[in-house]
């Protein structure tokens, strides 16, 4: 009857310890990073960037392949674009029907040649504009 005893009491304390250690461990994890409520999860930088695309989204619904230009001042900017434009695939390059322009910089030589050589037809602020592109 001892033995018994001694076991349910040496598991009873094997199940604080590890509840006291994954408890450590949580709080240690929220001191670390913070604890992020709903309203913090739209806040974050990648989130302000995606939506930068946000009223791109009613244009180019039914386009299934669109052009894209960047001034490359954002090294993921492609696969962030074609994240928040998702179904419609972004091709580099201004050879598409619709092309999205996504420049970061006041001046570059990518934008003065969008500028000069492609139709404006929406700007939706932040650096993100669509043009009618050179379609083969």
């Amino acid at each position: 009857m001892k033995s018994v005893n001694s076991r349910v009491v040496r598991s009873w304390v094997g199940l604080a310890i590890v509840f006291g250690l994954a408890l450590y461990n949580l709080l240690a994890g929220i001191k670390t990073q913070g604890l992020h409520t709903p309203g913090d999860l739209e806040s974050d930088g990648t989130s302000i960037y995606l939506h930068r695309f946000d009223n791109l989204r009613d244009p180019l619904q039914d386009c299934r392949i669109a052009g894209y230009i960047d001034d490359g001042q954002h090294s993921a900017g492609w696969f962030l674009a074609q994240y928040a434009l998702a179904p419609t695939i972004l091709a580099q390059g201004a050879r598409y029907p619709l092309v999205v322009a996504n420049f970061h910089a006041d001046s570059s030589k990518e934008k003065t040649w969008v500028e000069d050589s492609l139709t404006l037809l929406r700007d939706c602020g932040n650096g993100v504009r669509l043009y009618r592109g050179v379609a083969e």
